[in-house]
């Protein structure tokens, strides 16, 4: 059995609120999630984080790079310190893992996120 991978923390790198695409894509989406959240704040795209967290763990893990999937489900998370977005991250032969994002600071537009990986596969 191979021994499960050791997660580094990145803790560090900021994550821009702002709307990526077209201009007027953007616009019209932005107008829709403004309409929809305005009274509940920024939201956590699911499946965005989804992907940044498996860019991550590539990165830190390139041997690996093609045996790893992040899901995140689709309940989007008020941005707010202490806010904490519950995944799973499967690794292709050996299990599907429990990881746990937790925002740690807000500063305007950007905020920062810590994640931990369980030491053990869900049984």
């Amino acid at each position: 059995m191979v021994a499960a991978p050791t997660w580094a923390n990145p803790g560090t790198d900021p994550k821009g609120l702002g709307i990526k695409g077209s201009t007027l894509a953007a616009a019209l989406l932005a107008a829709v999630v403004l309409a929809g959240c305005a009274a509940l704040g920024p939201r956590i795209d699911p499946v965005e984080m989804a992907q940044d967290l498996t860019d991550q763990l590539s990165q830190q893990l390139p041997e690996l790079e093609d045996q790893l999937q992040v899901d995140c489900g689709q309940e989007q998370v008020v941005i707010e310190v202490g806010a904490t977005l519950d995944c799973d991250l499967t690794v292709v032969g050996q299990g599907v893992f429990d990881l746990t994002v937790t925002i740690t600071k807000v500063e305007g537009r950007e905020y920062y996120y810590d994640f931990k990986v369980a030491d053990e596969p869900k049984a």
